[in-house]
This record gives C-alpha cells, sequence and structure tokens, in this order.
C-alpha cells in the first residue's frame, strides 16, 4: 500500500518505494518543493492533503473528521511527523 507521493522536477507524481526515504526526509522535499514554487499556506495545505495515500490519507480523514479550529501547515507536519516518526509505511495501529 502506497502512503503517498513526491514530485519530481518534471511535475509528475511518482510512487517513493525507497526504504531509505522516512516520512521526516518526505516533509523535507515537500518543504523544498513548496519553497521553490511559491506556494501560500493554503496551497502547501491542498497539496499535502492531496499528496497523502494509504495510511497517511486515513490518518488524514481521521484528522479533518475531529477538526475543530483550522490548522497551520506547521501544524500539519507537526502531526504528520508525530504520527508517523519516520516510518515511510506505519503499520496498523500505530
Amino acid at each position: 500500500m502506497k502512503l503517498f507521493y513526491v514530485i519530481d522536477v518534471g511535475q509528475q507524481l511518482q510512487e517513493e518505494k525507497s526504504d531509505v526515504n522516512t516520512s521526516k526526509i518526505w516533509m523535507k522535499k515537500f518543504n523544498i518543493v513548496s519553497m521553490i514554487k511559491k506556494w501560500s499556506d493554503e496551497t502547501k495545505i491542498s497539496v499535502f492533503k492531496l499528496w497523502l495515500e494509504g495510511n497517511a490519507a486515513k490518518w488524514l480523514e481521521k484528522e479533518e473528521y475531529f477538526l475543530i479550529n483550522v490548522k497551520s501547515m506547521a501544524d500539519w507536519e507537526i502531526d504528520f511527523l508525530s504520527k508517523f516518526k519516520g516510518n515511510i509505511k506505519p503499520q496498523a495501529g500505530n
């Protein structure tokens, strides 16, 4: 099951398969792309949500269901990294 996708230089979505890449590295790459593209916080949040797949998408669905206040991208990043703790493919129940 895919956790999420990353964008390459040609802006095509590409499945991330490397065991070396962790959620922290993925987040760092995401932030670099968002900086290069000069995305607003709103755009960052939208793209972040769009790129999540599998367990990460399920986590997002639960987070949004119970969401009371709108989160900033910084809040989403902290919550994401806290939940997945560097694992690219978290096991069920984590």
